[in-house]
């Protein structure tokens, strides 16, 4: 039983980078007496810890086995501080310390050494959303720890493969009362069956912060909307990527299909840019502008407002008609004299 007050990191949050460690990590620690650090990388400032006592100062890149029990224990002692001060910080003395970071999912062997009575909570995402999703962080939030070379979707894959099944083998011997598993897509899907599982699971109330951390959770775009029929066929080529994804039970790629909406504002914007005026791109911007949530469908929308035909005016009244705007605003910016649904 988790009690109270427990400074020591009584679990990790663990999943492969953009499963959505972060959202559960905030959502939970909305919990009155739960705090889980971002990132805080506590095995390593432990390991560090240990190695001021026998190691010269020189942390080990193994496993924690290659310290002394002396420089263990002390590390230990400090991961406890570390926690202590983590808790009193957030106003919680007498709550539960946990902390998450992705690349843990390999260092589970550690964190059991280190931490002999710590729990695992593993977040899987389907692999497809968690390449699409690190293929755009990489290009838009290029943090301290992104590398100079943005990966190729076949080697997204193949970490995601990858890091998932490490975990997954680790875990085999931790057994139900150590180890917790739950779908990014189920927590979305049914937060508060989900979240009400996991705090079960870490022997804490489940009480009115729940519907708190339920509220946080917001869906967003997947991968039949994100990425292109070439990124997809990228993916799929990766043999432990495919298979992983059948057994965890993610349905199929479809090519053609699954990705139309991609290739629809892929060909759409191509066709804006590259076409001369006329029937193929006064098609393309239909095209686009029934599209009316998107944001390229504002590109087409200008493009439409210089066209007269019946067509084109009737389809940008409905866009602006589901953009939210009303009659006199429609007509002052696209000349429609009226939003139709």
């Amino acid at each position: 039983m988790l009690r109270g007050g427990m400074a020591a990191p009584a679990f990790f949050v663990l999943g492969v980078g953009r499963s959505g460690t972060s959202i559960l990590g905030y959502a939970l620690s909305l919990h009155p007496r739960l705090f889980v650090s971002h990132e805080l990388r506590v095995l390593e400032l432990a390991l560090l810890a240990a190695a001021l006592l026998d190691r010269d100062g020189e942390p080990l890149e193994a496993q924690p086995p290659g310290y002394s029990p002396l420089s263990l224990a002390f590390a230990s002692a400090f991961a406890e501080a570390l926690g202590a001060a983590q808790l009193e910080h957030e106003g919680k003395p007498d709550g539960v310390y946990a902390d998450k970071y992705p690349p843990y999912s390999s260092r589970i062997g550690a964190l059991k050494a280190l931490f002999p009575a710590v729990r695992f909570v593993h977040i899987l995402r389907d692999g497809r959303d968690v390449a699409s999703s690190a293929a755009r962080a990489f290009v838009v939030d290029r943090g301290w720890r992104r590398e100079r070379e943005v990966p190729g979707m076949a080697a997204l894959a193949l970490h995601w493969a990858r890091e998932v099944a490490l975990a997954r083998r680790e875990a085999r011997a931790l057994g139900r009362a150590r180890y917790h598993e739950l779908r990014y897509e189920d927590l979305l899907a049914r937060p508060e069956q989900v979240l009400g599982l996991l705090l079960d699971f870490l022997e804490l109330p489940r009480d009115d912060s729940l519907a708190r951390m339920c509220a946080v959770l917001r869906p967003g775009p997947d991968w039949r909307t994100t990425l292109s029929a070439a990124e997809l066929e990228s993916f799929d080529s990766v043999e432990p990527a495919r298979a992983l994804l059948a057994e965890l039970g993610y349905p199929a790629s479809v090519a053609g299909e699954a990705n139309r909406a991609v290739l629809l504002r892929e060909a759409g914007l191509r066709s804006l840019r590259d076409l001369a005026d006329g029937p193929e791109r006064r098609a393309a911007a239909l095209a686009l502008l029934e599209r009316s949530s998107s944001a390229e469908s504002l590109f087409a929308a200008l493009h439409a407002r210089s066209d007269d035909s019946p067509a084109a005016r009737a389809a940008l009244g409905r866009w602006a008609h589901s953009r939210g705007l009303d009659s006199a605003a429609a007509h002052a910016v696209f000349e429609v004299e009226e939003a139709t649904a």
